[in-house]
């Protein structure tokens, strides 16, 4: 299997297929360019997390078993039952400092969701990144709905409506700050749904 590496300034992108086509190559290019961008503006920062560009289920499927001994993979394997594992579309790992995208049927907000992913403060705990990630994808794709990528409904009320809730208690600047590591709260002042996200994953999952 060929690979064509791209070197950036921010991070590795390697396409794992050795059979695409120029614009396919393009479009995930500038669809990483775009994500970047919109995180400087936003957030002052960029990733610097490598991206593994996969071409098919079965490639994906092959770089999650390849980094099936990674903690953050094992948990997600454990939140997600079989059937969501073969919808998977993108996966970033922190421990290895890694995004891994199914380009034939991502959209611009996957990669820009999994970009904003890698820039959140890794003190934060998973369900807290996973939350802020998809407020700031939704919030930064509310003009152009069509690139969101879908997901499921218990994605707005376990996530999002709890990341809005704190959003209006301490504004949207502060949220941004708490999100990239420069500011913290103590959570044990807000009401229950929004002190969850906080909580030792066990605990919020279960």
């Amino acid at each position: 299997m060929g690979k064509r590496n791209s070197r950036r300034n921010d991070g590795n992108i390697v396409f794992l297929s050795d059979d695409l086509f120029a614009d396919e190559i393009n479009k995930a290019l500038v669809f990483v360019d775009q994500a970047n961008e919109t995180i400087s503006h936003y957030f002052g920062t960029k990733s610097d997390f490598d991206l593994i560009i996969c071409k098919g289920y079965q490639q994906m499927q092959s770089q999650i078993m390849l980094k099936s001994g990674s903690s953050d993979i094992i948990q997600w394997k454990h939140q997600h039952n079989p059937q969501e594992m073969s919808n998977l579309v993108a996966m970033t790992d922190y421990e290895l400092k890694k995004i891994i995208i199914r380009h034939d049927i991502a959209k611009f907000g996957h990669y820009l969701h999994e970009l904003i992913l890698s820039v959140l403060d890794r003190s934060h705990t998973h369900q807290l990144r996973e939350a802020l990630s998809w407020y700031y994808t939704l919030i930064l794709t509310e003009q152009f709905r069509y690139v969101r990528p879908s997901y499921p409904i218990w994605i707005d009320y376990l996530y999002v409506a709890p990341i809005k809730r704190l959003m209006r208690i301490v504004g949207d600047d502060f949220l941004r700050d708490l999100a990239i590591g420069k500011a913290s709260i103590e959570e044990k002042a807000f009401p229950a749904d929004i002190r969850k996200l906080f909580m030792p994953e066990e605990m919020f999952y279960c």
